[in-house]
């Protein structure tokens, strides 16, 4: 078996049917897709039980965050290559068959695809926000690259690795409930495996957050780069230092955003008179004001 394609989910039985679709549109007479249900509560097993695709694999467990799903779906893996998606992501028809090219020409390589939104789904101006945000992530990466500590990308919504390669690294810490996607990143840096970025190969959200779901999992991140320095990750180079409490005079200016109002008028679209660079620019701050106060630094 050539690939495996490991699938964390937790509750997403609403999400699921759409990246299955997309993804037996690929080519997977040599591969098998495994969908690790992270303490389900839904109706995700029944749904995955009618599918027909014969090398399907459900995988039961406790709720463990993230990092144990996907380790636990590396580890029963028969594939030489394991294929990381998220379960509100979708497939181009090609993209299964354009990674295995790729490790077939770089073995021993880690392969990050593109992440975006589905533009045909797009309603809501702070979805149009996201995709800029995103937009902004592939500056400079306008073809394949090698990526370095000076264009660090790593993320495991959309990635391959050989299984050697991932085994060797140690899989992700389960101890980890956030960013474990970037300590396998730096980790890899470290060990000197080749890490490239391709954005011709794409993966589509599909599920899109409000900006109360945006701050929430701004929070998460900022609390995970804590964990990091509890846990005393050691990296030749730290690109994202948690989260420090501004000057005095910054923090009273971003007390005035951090109002619950604010976060209703930006996802009750109330602030579309004002125009959209300016608009964007107060979402950020919006944003940046509620993770302060998330964080107890307000």
């Amino acid at each position: 078996m050539n690939f495996s394609i490991v699938i964390p989910s937790y509750n997403g039985a609403s999400k699921l049917p759409v990246l299955l679709e997309t993804i037996i549109c690929n080519d997977l007479s040599n591969g098998e897709i495994i969908v690790v249900l992270d303490g389900s509560t839904d109706n995700s097993e029944t749904l995955l039980k009618k599918t027909t695709f014969k090398n399907l694999v459900i995988l039961n467990q406790p709720n463990s965050g993230r990092a144990n799903a996907r380790n636990a779906g590396a580890k029963i893996a028969k594939g030489h290559i394991i294929f990381f998606i998220d379960d509100d992501m979708g497939l181009k028809p090609d993209s299964i068959k354009e990674h295995l090219s790729h490790h077939k020409q770089h073995p021993g390589s880690i392969l990050i695809g593109k992440v975006t939104l589905d533009l045909t789904k797009l309603n809501k101006d702070f979805d149009f926000y996201i995709l800029n945000l995103l937009y902004k992530w592939e500056t400079n990466s306008k073809s394949k690259t090698l990526i370095d500590l000076n264009s660090f990308k790593f993320t495991t919504q959309h990635l391959s690795i050989p299984k050697n390669i991932f085994d060797l690294l140690g899989g992700f810490d389960n101890r980890l409930t956030d960013a474990e996607d970037y300590d396998l990143g730096m980790r890899a840096l470290m060990l000197k495996v080749p890490i490239y970025y391709d954005p011709d190969i794409v993966a589509f959200h599909h599920d899109f957050p409000t900006c109360e779901k945006y701050i929430k999992r701004q929070i998460e991140y900022k609390r995970s780069h804590i964990e990091l320095e509890l846990l005393e990750k050691q990296y030749s180079h730290n690109l994202f230092p948690s989260l420090r409490k501004p000057s005095l005079l910054r923090r009273a200016v971003s007390s005035i955003f951090t109002g619950r109002n604010w976060i209703n008028s930006v996802d009750n679209e109330k602030l579309m008179m004002i125009p959209k660079k300016i608009r964007y620019k107060l979402y950020s701050e919006i944003i940046y004001a509620h993770t302060l106060k998330g964080m107890g630094m307000i």
